[in-house]
């Protein structure tokens, strides 16, 4: 599965949340990262962790990491 990073932190939270690539819910092709293919959201995650501390899933399609530590 293919995963995506929104590049703008959620004005509540701070998080960057982490979408599967076709997530409805998903960003604007302009600010989104690509993350690439992962086995996992966790895997998406660790990747995500490179370029933000704070990042989570988002709650429709990466709920199991859904504002997980």
């Amino acid at each position: 599965m293919e995963y995506v990073l929104n590049k703008n932190p959620q004005m509540h939270s701070s998080y960057h949340k982490i979408h599967q690539k076709n997530c409805p819910r998903r960003p604007k092709k302009e600010n989104i990262i690509n993350l690439g293919d992962c086995f996992c959201p966790y895997e998406a995650k660790s990747r995500a962790k490179e370029h933000y501390k704070m990042v989570s899933g988002c709650k429709y399609c990466c709920k199991e990491i859904d504002y997980q530590k």
